[in-house]
């Protein structure tokens, strides 16, 4: 009577739970679910290791000194605004660094650094 009832009541005996009905159905469902986790994963590692966030590439070190460029500027006919450097810009090793290439939020939190304003 065990084997009977183990094969879904319909006589049949020594089968094994996985080749009745309900058992392929959960193997089948198993290996679905399975191949769904997986292919996420897959797209998640790769998608991280193509594109890195920005804040992945800009620099993370405290810079020697901040200015802010307030000097006065003399624009004459063939000034053109796009040509010039930005007045707001950081010092390290004694060299002019552009804000743009600094976490400007992680120097914020983790640098003693006031900026400097210059007339």
């Amino acid at each position: 009577m065990l084997e009977n009832d183990r094969a879904g009541g319909r006589g049949v005996k020594n089968i094994p739970f996985f080749m009745n009905q309900r058992g392929f159905a959960n193997i089948t469902l198993l290996i679905i679910a399975v191949a769904v986790v997986v292919g996420i994963g897959v797209y998640f590692v790769l998608n991280r290791q193509t594109e890195s966030p920005p804040s992945a590439r800009l620099l993370r070190i405290c810079p020697d000194a901040w200015y802010e460029d307030r000097m006065p500027m003399v624009i004459g006919p063939d000034y053109k605004p796009e040509k010039q450097l930005p007045r707001e810009y950081f010092i390290v090793d004694g060299s002019r660094r552009e804000i743009t290439e600094f976490d400007l939020n992680w120097i914020i939190g983790n640098c003693a650094i006031e900026k400097q304003i210059v007339y």
